[in-house]
């Protein structure tokens, strides 16, 4: 029995050391954000940082591309979702 809790505590102390700048890195974060979500936990583990570089490069972009992005989802998704109000009887 003493084995196998020796080998278990070497296991996981191999795996602490392993990841320790991913658990620093966490810490770090719960002190600043009080709270994560699974995908910050995600990108903390692959990239270091709470967001990916797809999100950063997105929270980068320049107010006027948001801005056409934006323009180009509601002229995209608004006959759509007219389309359902009126099936649902929303809109007579």
């Amino acid at each position: 029995m003493h084995r196998i809790v020796a080998e278990a505590y070497g296991d996981v102390m191999n795996l602490l050391t392993e990841n320790i700048e991913f658990l620093h890195n966490m810490a770090q974060a719960l002190l600043e954000e009080e709270t994560i979500d699974a995908k910050q936990v995600e990108n903390l583990y692959r990239y270091g940082k709470l967001m990916s570089p797809e999100e950063e490069q997105a929270k980068e972009e320049s107010p006027l591309e948001a801005a056409r992005h934006c323009n180009a989802l509601i002229k995209i998704d608004t006959p759509k979702r007219i389309n359902r109000l009126y099936d649902e009887g929303i809109f007579p």
